[in-house]
């Protein structure tokens, strides 16, 4: 009688065992049907969330750097401006005397043509 209320007993446990096998597997079972999918959609909303958020910080760096060469270009284009007024005005003064002397020389020279004689 002990060996059969033994095998009854373990006959017992091992239904007891296949009982929460098979509810184990319909939690996983439920798991994957309804929260895999919802997991799924949370993934995807927060990773379109972030994806936004690095396209606009993305963005808000693209401008600023474009900012930053826009005022560098203009920097040196004023510095090449004035570099060029310098040199202009070196050159008026360096030709300034000259002018004067070729003035001279064209007076001279328009004065004998209309005295009658050639150049």
């Amino acid at each position: 009688m002990n060996d059969t209320k033994t095998s009854v007993d373990a006959q017992a446990a091992l239904e007891r065992i296949r009982k929460a096998e098979e509810e184990a597997s319909a939690i996983i079972r439920d798991a994957r049907e309804k929260e895999g999918p919802q997991l799924l959609r949370a993934a995807r909303e927060s990773a379109r969330i972030l994806s936004e958020e690095l396209l606009e910080q993305a963005r808000k760096d693209a401008d600023a750097l474009k900012r930053s060469a826009v005022a560098e270009a203009v920097k040196e284009a004023e510095r090449i401006r004035a570099e060029t007024e310098r040199e202009k005005a070196r050159m008026r003064d360096q030709a300034a005397p000259r002018m004067a002397a070729a003035a001279e020389e064209a007076e001279r020279r328009l004065a004998v043509v209309l005295e009658g004689g050639s150049v």
